[in-house]
């Protein structure tokens, strides 16, 4: 049994379902008729690292390899320094640091990492596990061909766009 407790809700007066101990997944507390299912981030987390892991399994050995020398991180929402350099609040994934092949060099000293977006993914999906996993993957991917030094037309005529 699930408990649960009406309110009213801050915009219309309308009834307000406040859900708690839900196993697997969080309720942000909405009005009835505009209620929006919210997967708890780390569960959210799991499954975009298990996609991430069954997306490189699935890779050519040499590019796996490489792959698995990138770190992956699953942040929340995009940091205010990333916001700031121009990129949307809305964005999926971004890769930063050296590409494969490019020398470490004073303006961009960074080691290769892929920051994956888990709100904007989970949101981009309309909440639908499925398609979140193959978001994840494509955005993964995506961010995959930028450190392989790949340009967005490559990225595209590769389907990762």
């Amino acid at each position: 049994r699930i408990p649960s407790v009406f309110s009213v809700c801050s915009v219309g007066n309308l009834p307000l379902l406040l859900v708690a101990a839900v196993p697997r997944w969080v309720f942000r507390g909405s009005c009835l008729n505009c209620l929006v299912r919210i997967m708890d981030l780390t569960r959210l987390t799991q499954i975009a690292a298990d996609t991430v892991g069954a997306a490189q399994r699935q890779l050519p050995p040499d590019i796996r390899a490489l792959a698995r020398g990138v770190a992956v991180h699953y942040e929340k929402a995009p940091a205010p320094d990333v916001l700031a350099e121009g990129f949307e609040p809305d964005i999926l994934g971004l890769f930063t640091g050296t590409p494969h092949d490019a020398e470490l060099s004073q303006d961009n000293p960074s080691p290769p990492q892929i920051l994956l977006y888990l709100e904007s993914l989970w949101d981009f999906a309309e909440q639908d596990v499925e398609i979140f996993r193959k978001e994840v993957r494509l955005t993964y991917l995506h961010e995959l061909g930028h450190f392989l030094g790949w340009d967005e037309d490559e990225i595209a005529a590769r389907g990762l766009d």
